[in-house]
């Protein structure tokens, strides 16, 4: 690795930057907090100094040690506002260092010739496509340069330009309290600054060149243009033999000292805590089935994410207030309506199925005595009397006596016998 000192050497016109999502992550670990973060970015994204200190001094009257963290700072190394015009690149993040290590990852765990001749390979395509789709520019600029001037484009409504010279005009905003900048097309030159950070015309500078009805791409630093791109890409990375082909070596380069370490290698950068990952990627679906793992559900009533119109909360406070009303819904009304079943009604004098069935001759007894003992003496004389008249011819008969019997007491053996082999 490089260090700083040797960079200013080597490189004596190149900037030495931080990242200020590493420098945040770090301030964040002592000072957290929304506000502060917002004070923060807002002071890196400044383009000019007096915003600079402007959102500084916010930050020291919310929380003077956070401001007291950024005083070994340099701020030319963090913040627009003091970065130099030349290199005319306004990046406050490292992400080309991190898509290039994620492009080179398949071969960071390979032995050293191997990774070296991976990454050759990916650097010479890459560099060749590189000049092949330039060729396909139609504009003056590239696809994505031509998005943002679109997108910057969209806010020069919000603002009025007043002609001052050929070139120079005054840029006020519509509303109230409207900023003021003054635009020099001629030397490509804004006082808020951005575009000589980027070198792609701010809107007060688009704002300018509408008035004057020409191309905003026209305005756009050489260092966009397509020619500066294909000189660039231009060093042609060559191809080489296979081992097979090289020439021996008389001596053999030794390998560097390696200590195995414990454990398996590990692929992937350590996370900073507050850092996000990303959602695994759902499972293939299956033939004739789309899959829905993955995707969030939405609600039909309300229309947000996360829930559906079961768990809505309009459902829950619809059906809590159907509960305090005295009515219910769904399952608990059916249930009402399985209570409130108009049954048929048991025939009169019957009051128990229970106590109409005599399940053993032994309860019959039971109940003969207790029919007996409550009935007083009369029924027993009664009864007595019934079999105690003097014999006759049709007393004399078996089946006579029988039919007797059962006129004169309802409850006899037989009776009951025929009821229990029912059972």
């Amino acid at each position: 690795m490089i260090s700083y000192c040797n960079c200013t050497v080597l490189f004596p016109n190149a900037e030495h930057r931080h990242c200020v999502r590493h420098l945040y992550n770090n301030f964040k670990s002592k000072h957290p907090g929304e506000g502060l973060k917002q004070l923060v970015w807002n002071a890196a994204r400044s383009s000019t100094q007096v915003w600079y200190n402007k959102h500084m001094d916010a930050l020291r009257e919310l929380d003077e040690d956070a401001w007291l963290w950024f005083e070994d700072k340099n701020p030319a190394q963090w913040s627009r506002a003091f970065f130099k015009d030349e290199p005319k690149c306004d990046i406050l993040l490292n992400n080309m260092c991190e898509s290039f290590n994620s492009a080179i990852l398949p071969a960071r765990d390979k032995p050293i010739l191997s990774m070296l001749e991976k990454i050759r390979m990916d650097m010479m395509v890459r560099n060749a496509n590189r000049r092949v789709a330039c060729e396909k520019w139609k504009d003056l600029v590239g696809p994505r340069i031509k998005k943002i001037i679109d997108k910057i484009g969209q806010r020069a409504t919000e603002y009025r330009a007043h002609r001052s010279g050929e070139f120079i005009f005054q840029i006020t905003g519509t509303g109230e309290g409207g900023s003021k900048h003054a635009v020099d097309l001629g030397r490509h030159i804004c006082t808020c600054k951005r575009w000589q950070l980027s070198g792609i015309p701010c809107v007060h500078a688009i704002c300018a060149i509408r008035f004057k009805k020409q191309e905003a791409t026209l305005y756009c630093d050489d260092y966009l243009m397509p020619s500066t791109y294909k000189e660039a890409y231009n060093p042609i990375i060559y191809p080489i033999a296979g081992e097979d082909d090289w020439e021996p070596v008389e001596y053999p380069i030794a390998p560097p000292p390696y200590k195995q370490q414990a454990g398996r290698p590990k692929m992937k950068r350590h996370k900073e805590p507050g850092e996000k990952e990303k959602a695994p990627p759902p499972p293939a679906p299956k033939e004739g089935k789309l899959s829905k793992a993955g995707i969030k559900m939405s609600c039909k009533i309300c229309g947000q994410q996360g829930h559906n119109k079961l768990g809505c909360p309009i459902t829950k406070a619809k059906k809590t207030a159907a509960a305090g009303e005295g009515t219910s819904s769904g399952a608990a009304m059916k249930k009402r309506q399985r209570k409130e079943v108009n049954r048929v009604p048991a025939p009169k004098g019957c009051t128990n199925v229970k106590d109409e069935v005599i399940r053993s001759r032994k309860t019959w007894k039971k109940i003969k005595q207790t029919v007996e003992s409550t009935s007083g003496p009369n029924v027993g004389a009664s009864t007595s009397q019934s079999y105690q008249q003097p014999p006759t011819q049709s007393s004399q008969n078996p089946a006579a006596r029988s039919a007797q019997r059962k006129a004169a007491d309802p409850m006899q053996p037989s009776q009951a016998s025929s009821e229990y082999a029912a059972f």
